[in-house]
């Protein structure tokens, strides 16, 4: 994801392993001043949502990786 900004030209892109995060989301909370972006793998309350998060058995483990670039 990148978001760039038309003013100055600035950017700030966020990378990530697709098949770990299925969702890049943009996100801003009550006209906040700050705009969120994230990789995500499951929807805004998708963990009180059956089936709709993943989940790890006891004692698994699993990586999650991103990065963020401001240029």
């Amino acid at each position: 994801m990148v978001l760039t900004d038309a003013g100055n030209g600035h950017k700030v892109t966020v990378a990530f392993d697709e098949e770990a995060f299925g969702k890049g989301v943009l996100w801003q909370q009550d006209a906040e001043r700050f705009v969120c972006m994230e990789p995500w793998n499951g929807w805004a309350n998708s963990v009180n949502e059956a089936g709709r998060h993943e989940e790890l058995a006891p004692g698994q483990t699993k990586t999650f990786a991103w990065t963020i670039t401001i240029e």
